[in-house]
Order: structure tokens, then C-alpha cells, then sequence
């Protein structure tokens, strides 16, 4: 009777041994998969991380490399194309694109027929308002644009009148930074006490009329001198605003209309005079698209 119980039970302990064994055999092979799930999770979410890296890459727009017949922009390492647009006051042509998402710190590059190309700064320094990179206006032009705020923004890129170019991107800044032209201080010996005024070779001032909206578009307003300023060639010309939030501030950049007489020409410190005459100046002022005009004096 012994004999044959234990027959019967030694069955049961290698049947129930080998569940056992089977049963270990799922469970490491489930962590190994777990492990290497995870693994593969892992990878995808560093291929997701590097992929978002730039937010510009999302964009449907974004490319590898410039186009290379027209105008376009890089951002970070992508290319978007600039469609034109109508052209503003003053320039040659103009193009945007609009829409990118900006990171802090990103730069921003100009490319025309698949070259890189330099670019003057801008900022309408009357009205304290800059553009949305950290480079200011000075007497060099820039290769690159260093985004100073990571918002959705848009990239205004003009080609002036004398074939060089100019961009300006927002969401626009208050503050000028460093090296947006002299101001702040008290008003320079000459110089009205308020208002706006013409500046000839950093000495001469010249107050300018306040005639309201102008004429062709109330969107601007228009300065004008109308009493004649005898010019020479090689004078430079810039602009003054004693009534500038923060103090009387001196600019010398604005877009030159084409129609102006005088032979301008945007330099270092302001706009110079290509051929001697006496000229009447009319300045139209509107956000990020100032313009001066100069005409024959009508004596």
C-alpha cells in the first residue's frame, strides 16, 4: 500500500515542479520583453526629444536647405521661403514669412539665391521700438539675428534702394538695448526743445513741421522743412526726437523714397548726400517704415 502511494505522489511532485518551472519561465520572459519595450520606448522618445529640438522643424514649411533661386530665411537649422509682398515706402521689394515659432537665443540667417548674404539691423528708434533680435543698427551690416524673445513671430525682409537689405522681425521690443544710437541724455547744444528734427553732420539742427496725417496715406505722419537747407556733397543726414520716451534720442537709419533728390545713401551714421543743392525735407513717420523725401527748394 506504501509502495503504491508513493508511486502516485512522485507524479504529482514533477507535474507540480514543472508548473513551477514554467511558470518562472513566463515571468523572466515577460520582464525581458518589458525590458525591452522599455528600451525601445526609450529610443522613440530620444527620436521625439531630438525632433522637437526646434519647434521650426514642425512646420510643414520648414526645409533642409535654401531655395536656390529667390529669398528665404534660416531659423535655428531649418529654411523657411519668403513670399513677396507689397512693396514699403522707400524700397526696392519687400517679402515675409509669417507665423514661425522663435526660440530664445535662435538664430536667424538671409539667403538670396541660395547665399548667404548681410543684413543691416533696423529699429524705429523715435518711438523706442525695436525689433524682436538683440542686434541693433550700427555702421556694420550682420550674417546672423539672435531671437531675444521665443514667441510666434513673423520675418519682414526688404531689399532697399541701394540693392543692400534690411529685416525686421517681431513680436517687436520697447527697449532699444545696446547700440540703438545715442539718447537718454539732455538735449544736445542746438537741438529743439521738443519735437522732431533734421540733423546735418551731428551739429546742425533743423525743427521740423508737424503737419498731421499725411495726405496719400493717414496712416503716416508727415515732418516737413520747407525753408530750404543748403547741402553738400558728403553731408550726413539724421533725425532727432526730443520728446522720445526716455530722453531725446538721435537715429540715422530711415528708408530712402525713391523719388528723393539729393543722391542718399544709407551710411554708418546717417543718410549722405550724394550731390550738393538746397533742398526742402519731408519726413513721413509711421511704425517700422519711416521715410524721408528730399526736394528742390522752391525759392
Amino acid at each position: 500500500m506504501k509502495k503504491r502511494l508513493l508511486l502516485t505522489l512522485l507524479p504529482l511532485a514533477f507535474l507540480v515542479a514543472a508548473c513551477s518551472g514554467a511558470q518562472e519561465g513566463i515571468q523572466s520572459s515577460s520582464a525581458a520583453g518589458t525590458s525591452s519595450a522599455a528600451g525601445t520606448s526609450s529610443a522613440a522618445g530620444d527620436t521625439s526629444s531630438a525632433a522637437d529640438t526646434s519647434s521650426a522643424q514642425q512646420d510643414s514649411r520648414a526645409q533642409d536647405a535654401p531655395v536656390a533661386e529667390g529669398y528665404c530665411v534660416r531659423v535655428g537649422n531649418f529654411y523657411f521661403e519668403l513670399e513677396e509682398q507689397t512693396t514699403d515706402t522707400g524700397r526696392k521689394a519687400s517679402y515675409n514669412v509669417k507665423d514661425i515659432e522663435f526660440e530664445e537665443g535662435q538664430k536667424v540667417a538671409a539667403y538670396v539665391n541660395g547665399e548667404q548674404v548681410s543684413v543691416w539691423a533696423e529699429a524705429d528708434k523715435a518711438n523706442g521700438v525695436y525689433p524682436n533680435y538683440d542686434e541693433r543698427p550700427q555702421e556694420s551690416q550682420y550674417d546672423e539675428f539672435t531671437i531675444t524673445e521665443g514667441e510666434t513671430g513673423d520675418i519682414y525682409f526688404h531689399v532697399n534702394s541701394d540693392d543692400s537689405y534690411a529685416i525686421w522681425i517681431t513680436p517687436a521690443q520697447s527697449e532699444g538695448g545696446s547700440g540703438g544710437g545715442s539718447g537718454g541724455g539732455s538735449a544736445p547744444e542746438g537741438a529743439p526743445a521738443t519735437g522732431m528734427a533734421v540733423v546735418v553732420n551731428g551739429e546742425d539742427y533743423y525743427a521740423l513741421t508737424n503737419e498731421g496725417a499725411w495726405s496719400y496715406d493717414s496712416s503716416f505722419t508727415q515732418y516737413s522743412y520747407t525753408a530750404g537747407i543748403e547741402l553738400e556733397a558728403g553731408d550726413v543726414i539724421a533725425f532727432y526726437n526730443a520728446d522720445a520716451e526716455g530722453g531725446p534720442v538721435t537715429w540715422g537709419t530711415m528708408s530712402i523714397d525713391p523719388a528723393s533728390s539729393g543722391s542718399l545713401t544709407q551710411e554708418a551714421d546717417g543718410l549722405k548726400v550724394g550731390v550738393a543743392g538746397t533742398y526742402d525735407i519731408y519726413i513721413k513717420m509711421k511704425f517700422a517704415q519711416d521715410n524721408i523725401y528730399l526736394g528742390p527748394h522752391a525759392a
